[in-house]
């Protein structure tokens, strides 16, 4: 029988290793309900099927994996609300052209870029896109925005963890001003707690 023994400054690194993997489930989990709910809020007012993209790769663990079904299911109670997964490697110009609504799940703007590295050609300012940035910031919500800019897609919105750890906020963005059409305005549409925005 071997005894460990844990010195108190052990005891607090462990404890806030704890918390901190307990603070990121909560806020993924927040942001895949948010996720569920802005698909149903989008298809109570269009008639759109809510095209998934996700990148799917060794690294998606199981709780990445129970989020995007969990999404599925909650979205999939509403009959006016059809869904369809999308792998990368079937997204092509013919498929694409029927597309109206995609909703994009990725842990990082990184993630969202290599995703958009291959179906950038595809892309259209005629079409909706939800971006899901699980572990993402403000920051790079701004610099998703001005990318998708570039690529004419102007009905994009965001939703990403605020610095609360119980609020969620989807944002948009605007290029289209008085003076020019140039930047990308950072406009906050709304915030999710206690399961509403």
């Amino acid at each position: 029988l071997t005894t460990i023994v844990i010195t108190s400054m052990e005891m607090k690194i462990l404890a806030f290793i704890i918390i901190v993997i307990f603070i990121k489930f909560t806020t993924t989990r927040l942001i895949f309900d948010a996720t569920a709910k802005a698909i149903l809020k989008i298809c109570e007012t269009q008639d759109l099927t809510a095209n998934l993209i996700f990148p799917v790769s060794e690294k998606n663990n199981l709780h990445f994996l129970g989020g995007i079904n969990e999404i599925i299911e909650m979205a999939s109670v509403d009959p006016k609300c059809p869904f369809r997964v999308e792998f990368l490697n079937n997204v092509s110009s013919q498929v694409s052209k029927s597309r109206r609504f995609y909703v994009i799940i990725v842990e990082s703007s990184e993630e969202f870029f290599q995703i958009l590295s291959i179906t950038a050609k595809f892309l259209s300012f005629k079409k909706l896109y939800l971006i899901s940035l699980l572990n993402g910031t403000k920051a790079e919500a701004k610099n998703i925005f001005d990318t998708v800019w570039k690529f004419k897609m102007f009905n994009a919105d965001i939703i990403y963890p605020s610095s609360d750890d119980n609020l969620i906020s989807i944002a948009t963005f605007q290029p289209f001003h008085d003076e020019s059409c140039e930047e990308t305005k950072f406009l906050l549409i709304d915030q999710f707690k206690d399961g509403k925005f």
